[in-house]
């Protein structure tokens, strides 16, 4: 900690209670924030979704526009799809999976356990689809950057996280209750931003959807 003189002790004291009670306020309301979302969240049992995704590359010009649906089926159910400009994606069912290439129509099933990539990018939708907050602030140093929409900026706190990706913003719905908007961006200029658009809560998805 720095020191400074006496005479200036007590204002300085006086200024650095202010700035922790304002630490300890920003604190509870993130803690109240993502109390709330989780609440939500739990009264979710299937999202169906659509989603634009734009890929930003700095050595291009040109932005890489992809588009899909999502669909999760608590608590362990993902569909991600993409439908152009090619057909590919995955499904999972619990622990064990498939992905396909719409190009040859090859079907390749999978299990987590003996695929880490898979694993990684499956954790991560389920933690966001069921919002597992433990989870979150695990992995996460979350902020609130916006109240309307609510936004989040997440930090990795993982070293070797943050050599692949240096922040993750998500933005809500109006009602808090999906994902409108996530922004993922690299270390350097290129990111991506995926767009959610038609989302259904609680409609029927049926569970051959995810085999």
């Amino acid at each position: 900690m720095r020191r400074i003189p006496f005479i200036f002790y007590c204002l300085t004291f006086f200024c650095c209670l202010c700035v922790s009670s304002a630490v300890m306020a920003a604190q509870t309301d993130l803690r109240t924030v993502l109390t709330d979302i989780e609440k939500r969240s739990q009264k979710i049992i299937t999202i169906s979704s659509d989603f634009v995704q734009e890929t930003h590359l700095s050595m291009f010009d040109d932005t890489v526009v992809s588009t899909g649906h999502f669909m999760f089926k608590a608590k362990d159910k993902l569909r991600w799809e993409y439908l152009t400009p090619i057909e590919d994606g995955f499904a999972l069912d619990g622990t064990t999976g498939v992905r396909w290439n719409g190009t040859d129509g090859t079907r390749q099933p999978f299990t987590l356990q003996n695929d880490p990539v898979m694993h990684v990018v499956a954790t991560q939708l389920l933690a966001w689809a069921s919002f597992d907050q433990q989870w979150l602030t695990k992995e996460y140093d979350i902020k609130i950057t916006a109240s309307s929409p609510l936004t989040f900026t997440l930090t990795p706190k993982s070293a070797a996280a943050r050599t692949v990706m240096s922040t993750i913003t998500i933005v809500f719905s109006q009602h808090r209750d999906s994902v409108q908007r996530v922004e993922l961006h690299e270390n350097g200029q290129d990111f991506t931003c995926i767009t959610f658009t038609n989302t259904v809560i609680n409609g029927p998805v049926p569970d051959a959807t995810f085999r």
